[in-house]
């Protein structure tokens, strides 16, 4: 009877980390001295790629598929990608008007998100002043016309603006896992499909013109897993 009861936790166990998609991470050495990039692939076919020299940061994600040993890299089109799950307001609360960002798993990521607001009457863009220091939620003060989620329309060429109106709170979903915001400052990278040959040290070289040259992507012992809320 233990042994049984033992199985059925083992079983249980693998159940529920086949609900996080893992990754096998990928990097490469340094070029120039300065620029580096990754490649996560996820055990749902999906992958990210970030590449970045200094202080510059460039992101892509879509889909994978394995053909023999070579790997093809499909990226989503970010200005169709359904990035937004859901967005859901409360006129409750008190003199401001507070803002909270999760990512698909129900990870807090208000931190990894430039958040702005718009004044009435005021066209410009409004820094995160107003906003606390926690980032577990960012405040803005009662009078914005608008909250927006700078980082996101900048990544994905998207309108991502939401009238206040009589809100007090709005709660964010995102379709993507928190470790895809690399960085609030990250572009969208224009690379388009890419592939790699697997070799026999369990590396990938790329081999397409996209790249300016031939680059070998490490792979790292550890699998990466989607994060998890706390």
């Amino acid at each position: 009877m233990r042994h049984a009861v033992v199985v059925i936790l083992l079983f249980l166990s693998q159940i529920a980390l086949a609900q996080k998609p893992r990754a096998l991470r990928y990097y490469s050495s340094p070029r120039f001295g300065l620029c580096t990039g990754t490649i996560d692939i996820y055990n749902d076919n999906s992958y990210a790629y970030e590449s970045g020299c200094e202080e510059t940061s460039h992101i892509s994600f879509g889909k994978w598929r394995l053909s023999n040993d070579t790997v093809y890299f499909t990226p989503f089109n970010n200005k169709t990608f359904k990035l937004i799950d859901t967005v859901i307001t409360s006129d409750k609360g008190d003199d401001s008007v507070s803002v909270v960002v999760f990512d698909k798993y129900n990870v807090n990521v208000t931190h990894k998100i430039d958040l702005q607001n718009l004044l009435l009457g005021d066209p410009r863009l409004l820094d995160d002043r107003f906003s606390d220091t926690s980032y577990v939620t960012q405040q803005f003060p009662q009078d914005a016309d608008s909250i927006v989620l700078f980082s996101l329309e900048r990544i994905f060429e998207q309108n991502f603006r939401y009238v206040v109106g009589n809100n007090k709170k709005f709660i964010v979903k995102l379709n993507i896992p928190s470790e895809w915001l690399m960085h609030p400052t990250s572009d969208w990278n224009i690379i388009s499909d890419f592939g790699a040959i697997k070799r026999a040290d369990g590396n990938l070289e790329t081999f397409t013109p996209n790249f300016w040259e031939k680059q070998v992507f490490v792979r790292e012992k550890k699998s990466v897993a989607a994060e998890s809320p706390e």
